[in-house]
């Protein structure tokens, strides 16, 4: 065996040319196949193609939409989301998300559909607009919907007005691996921003995040 070893370490010396290149040549050929692994972000990638669960899970994406979402949970520091300065917050954060890739729908108090009766007319307008000058009266009205509407109350609102939500909801091609680290990174980089103008703690999470 030290014979062999011998013989080979000198082979290994005479040929220092021939051996690195060979070397580099098989490094090159095993290591071929590595631009084709690509990290799945997806929580199917844990189910077989056949698991009973996820198929009736697609069947109902494909007859309706896909549920990924990102969720910005505002929690000001006062602890009190009935202040024009979080209000106007929660305003700015709907608007602004709709600029995240692949939104399609954003939903949050401020966007919230509200129907009023006025004479004979039903009339259908966002829950409020400019934050920074709403009356007494409209933010009641803000209080009240806000705590007892099923669709806000314990949803995208705390029914304490400790904390609210926008809720983003994304549509993704599925055409590369990046997209949920692109939606991710827009997420938190617009989170960033709003925190660094103003006296809120922005929280992330939905099922972008979990993927």
């Amino acid at each position: 065996m030290h014979a062999f070893e011998a013989r080979l370490a000198q082979f290994v010396l005479d040929n220092r040319l021939l051996v690195i290149s060979i070397s580099l040549v098989l490094v090159g050929l095993l290591s071929y196949g590595c631009v084709k692994l690509l990290p799945d972000t997806s929580y199917k990638a844990y189910f077989s193609e056949d698991n009973p669960e996820l198929i009736a899970f697609e069947k109902i994406e494909d007859t309706y939409t896909k549920n990924d979402n990102v969720i910005f949970v505002l929690a000001p520091k006062n602890q009190n989301v009935f202040t024009g300065e979080t209000l106007s917050i929660v305003e700015e954060l709907t608007i602004d998300s709709w600029q995240i890739p692949f939104s399609t729908r954003v939903d949050s108090i401020t966007n919230f559909q509200f129907t009023e009766a006025m004479e004979d007319d039903l009339i259908v307008r966002d829950l409020y607009t400019d934050a920074m000058s709403i009356s007494l009266d409209e933010q009641a009205l803000v209080d009240r919907v806000s705590t007892t509407e099923p669709a806000l109350a314990g949803k995208i609102h705390d029914k304490q007005h400790r904390a609210t939500s926008v809720n983003a909801t994304i549509q993704m091609p599925g055409k590369n691996a990046d997209e949920v680290a692109i939606v991710a990174a827009a997420a938190r980089k617009m989170a960033a921003e709003i925190e660094a103008k103003h006296n809120v703690k922005i929280r992330l999470g939905g099922v972008i995040f979990l993927n």
